[in-house]
């Protein structure tokens, strides 16, 4: 009919609005859509731009950019180093340019709450872009890009694609040839702006002369597919459908025909058509081995659902020698435009673009920020590594008493598939500091129910851990997207996708391989491991923490939903004692012989050579009953006892440790008295074979004796710094080991 909306534009309109309503709502009941929540500057007299700068690309098209300079520096034909970003927002929508609503902020600060103090930035600041007045005064040149088939720039238009980070890296090396530019440029920005630095990267080395010196990449993905499309096996939903809908369709210049030609669908539909693993998404996966600039990344315990895993992932697996990463629970682009983020980024900047010492000449690599709850931070501290080489694993089982160390008796557990939970609480006896990565290992099995006869050939997991005060009430955390509700840490897991890809996985973080269905078949007990999101948390004595196992989302984030249509009948969960299999439930210490239900280790008893536990047990120290006599003598070499890392240790008569070297015969590391001695930090370390221990030392109080046969003891004892440490005197290495107090990460649940 004349005068109204096609059928087809009203139906985009409504998708939209779906899409957005859940914070849309939120925002209109608050008054955040009239008052939004940030602050804005106005532009500094000095600075300049030159808008719509075409960069030519060599396949004949050209991307657009904003160049932001000093009036001064011009004048004096001063080049400057750069601070470069580029994404698919449009970098025209700023209230500079009258293109914002009611000529304020970018619309996503009327929706999406914001950390305490709000940001602040300048009207000439794009959305999760670098601020130019800040960077101009600074003694930088600030160039914001469009990137192909987006604003105004040519090509075609694409989402977090390698093809992507080309142009990207080709304009990155144009801007460097500039008369403007001393050849020096670094990579800046957030979320999307983070993603396609990453890209860039990888299309170039440190060694090739290249105009790119370093990267700040602020909290971005690394790997689409199993950080936000299909996390754990579980198709998200939500947010590619609010994303398209409110940001990416909005920002083309080519119609939706020509983007899902180039793309092969619409955001919402990708994962439907590509359910699994494959090269479509392969292509959205960093090569991050290949990146080797310096970089400074952010990775929140924040951003659960969308980059955590990915900001982490990054700095673990970089190959840049000189890397830092930056943690927070604080908000997203408050903490971005803080004060004291932007001095930090600027000096990160000035060493590596303009040569000047600074901080980063001697700072720790990892700037940890460990919280009590959204509110309360209780303490900011620099750090050599992460996860912490003194982590102090605990392995916890779960029984009908909650999470204890103790294994339990036999037992089961079910709940409904499609409403059901499980609870298990563990309450703290002193103060702790949990930091790190959580791993939970489950035996599971999908049962009929009344409701649904046929069984199901699949389960979906939902796994929180919550953390309780000493009143038992839930604690609340930042969250993504300006959640401010969220737990300690989350995961999720679809059974039927349960294989781990050992290419990519550690010790302490397995990774899903997403390639591989394997439907459960009637009866079945499968074991699944999951990967928590890592956190920093502290908790007192007397609070507890409370793991949750799901057929939903006992914690939502409203525009991250998740497809949990295929839970239906019982899921039921086994306990098991330890990490490699049910044998370790199985079993009596007393009357042990070695025999092994349910598969396990093919060995028949306990006087067969073993090569070493291949799981994350062994990162907790326990006595292995199954051949702690064999790993006893096979660590004894002569008067030398062999460490978690393949170190030996020279052992006197009377069992003190008079030095330690890397193998027997070598020149001694450190040396040790009989009651105290400056000793690595061994315990707790993720175990890889043949390799050292950590370089760093720390004092602590030991007492060094041989653990007698067949018995482990665990001690207390309080340091001269205060909080308590533990003796620990093991079985199956007779010899010594000490831990430092307070830091510790649970790496197991048996259920």
């Amino acid at each position: 009919m004349t005068g109204c909306f096609p059928c087809a534009a009203v139906n985009e309109l409504l998708k939209t609005l779906r899409a957005a309503w859940p914070m849309l709502s939120r925002a209109i009941r608050s008054g955040q859509v009239l008052s939004p929540q940030c602050q804005l500057e106005t532009a500094g007299p000095d600075i300049h731009c030159d808008y719509d700068v075409a960069v030519p690309m060599k396949e004949g098209y050209s991307l657009t950019a904003n160049v932001f300079r000093s009036r001064a520096r011009m004048q004096a034909s001063s080049p400057d180093p750069v601070i470069m970003c580029a994404h698919i927002y449009d970098n025209h929508i700023t209230p500079a340019l009258k293109r914002t609503p009611l000529g304020g902020p970018p619309q996503q600060y009327r929706l999406i709450p914001q950390g305490v103090p709000y940001p602040t930035f300048s009207e000439l600041t794009s959305w999760e872009s670098p601020d130019p007045n800040f960077w101009v005064s600074a003694g930088y040149t600030l160039v914001n890009l469009n990137l192909p088939g987006y604003a105004n720039s040519g090509g075609a238009a694409r989402i977090i694609s390698t093809k992507q980070g080309r142009d990207y890296r080709e304009a990155i090396e144009w801007v460097g040839q500039q008369d403007w530019c001393t050849g020096s440029v670094g990579l800046l920005g957030v979320s999307y702006l983070a993603i396609s630095q990453y890209f860039a990267a990888v299309e170039g080395s440190a060694k090739e002369g290249s105009a790119l010196k370093c990267m700040v990449p602020w909290e971005g993905l690394t790997d689409m597919y199993r950080d936000v499309a299909c996390p754990g096996g579980v198709n998200g939903t939500g947010f590619l459908n609010f994303w398209w809908n409110t940001e990416v369709k909005e920002a083309l210049n080519q119609s939706v025909a020509e983007f899902i030609a180039n793309e092969g669908g619409i955001p919402p539909e990708l994962i439907s058509k590509h359910p699994l693993m494959d090269q479509y998404w392969a292509d959205k996966a960093v090569e991050l081995e290949r990146i080797d600039i310096p970089m400074l990344v952010c990775g929140s315990f924040s951003d659960h659902e969308l980059h955590t895993r990915g900001s982490h992932r990054a700095f673990s697996r970089v190959s840049s020698e000189k890397k830092w990463l930056y943690t927070h629970r604080g908000g997203k682009w408050s903490e971005f435009y803080s004060p004291s983020v932007q001095e930090l980024v600027r000096d990160f900047m000035d060493h590596f673009l303009k040569g000047q010492s600074n901080r980063f000449e001697s700072l720790p690599p990892v700037r940890l920020e460990i919280r009590s709850s959204r509110e309360e931070v209780r303490d900011v501290r620099w750090e050599h590594e992460w996860p912490l080489a003194r982590t102090d694993y605990k392995l916890l089982r779960l029984s009908e008493q909650g999470l204890a160390p103790e294994a339990p008796a036999e037992s089961e557990y079910c709940y409904d598939g499609q409403h059901g939970r499980a609870e298990f609480k563990y309450t703290f006896t002193q103060d702790t500091e949990v930091s790190g990565f959580m791993n939970l290992r489950l035996w599971v099995e999908a049962r009929p129910s009344s409701t649904h006869p046929a069984c199901p050939d699949d389960i979906i997991l939902c796994v929180v851990v919550d953390k309780l005060d000493s009143d038992g009430q839930q604690v609340r955390f930042n969250g993504t997207v300006g959640i401010q509700d969220d737990v300690v840490s989350r995961g999720y897991l679809r059974v039927s996708r349960r294989e781990i890809d050992a290419s990519i996985s550690t010790d302490w973080w397995k990774e899903p391989k997403g390639s591989v269905v394997q439907p459960l078949e009637s009866g079945q007990v499968v074991p699944v491991e999951i990967t928590l999101c890592p956190t920093a948390t502290f908790f007192s004595a007397g609070e507890g923490m409370r793991l949750v196992v799901s057929s939903f989302e006992t914690c939502p984030s409203p525009i991250f939903t998740k497809d949990l249509t295929s839970n239906d009948g019982l899921h039921g969960r086994r306990p098991v004692a330890q990490l490699k299999g049910p044998e370790r439930f199985f079993y009596d210490k007393a009357s042990y012989t070695g025999t092994h239900k349910h598969g396990g280790p093919s060995v028949t008893g306990n006087g067969l050579p073993k090569q070493g536990y291949e799981d994350l047990s062994e990162l907790v120290r326990r006595d292995h009953v199954q051949d702690d006599e064999l790993h006893r003598q096979q660590r004894l070499q002569s008067a030398y006892m062999q460490d978690e890392y393949g170190n030996f240790v020279q052992v006197a008569d009377d069992a003190r440790v008079v030095k330690e070297a890397s193998s027997p015969g070598q020149v001694p590391r450190a040396s040790a008295a009989h009651h105290s001695a400056e000793l690595p930090t061994l315990l707790g370390s993720p175990r890889r074979r043949g390799a050292h221990a950590p370089a760093q030392f720390q004092q602590v109080e030991v007492s060094v004796k041989q653990a007698p046969q067949y018995e482990a003891k665990y001690e207390a004892w309080p340091m001269a710094s205060g909080p308590v440490a533990h003796k620990v005197l093991r079985t199956e290495s007779a010899g010594w080991s000490a831990s430092v107090p307070g830091v510790w990460c649970l790496v197991g649940c048996g259920a």
